[in-house]
């Protein structure tokens, strides 16, 4: 999994700004630091992004009869994981 860049220059979006796009509160959108294109956060990956951050839901059921500190610290790290994941997840196109 790498970066994305921008389909209208090529250059790569820094990571910072795509988790930056994700997690606004308007529309995931941003521009292209280097051409100024717009790019617009494909629907599909919004989806997929929106699935994994339910599955933990889920899987409480299976870890409910372990320790609740072991369960705390697997949710605290899974959510981690996926905040640090999401920008080489989600993909951008050009408006």
């Amino acid at each position: 999994m790498k970066l994305q860049g921008c389909k209208n220059c090529e250059t790569k979006f820094s990571y910072k700004a795509i988790q930056r796009a994700f997690f606004s509160k308007t529309e995931k959108r941003f521009k292209c630091e280097n051409c100024g294109t717009e790019h617009k956060l494909k629907r599909d990956y919004h989806r997929i992004i929106s699935i994994i951050v339910v599955l933990p839901m889920f899987l409480h059921w299976f870890l409910i009869s372990l320790d609740r500190l072991l369960v705390l610290s697997i949710t605290i790290a899974y959510v981690i994981a996926i905040i640090l994941l999401i920008p080489n997840i989600v993909k951008y196109d050009k408006i």
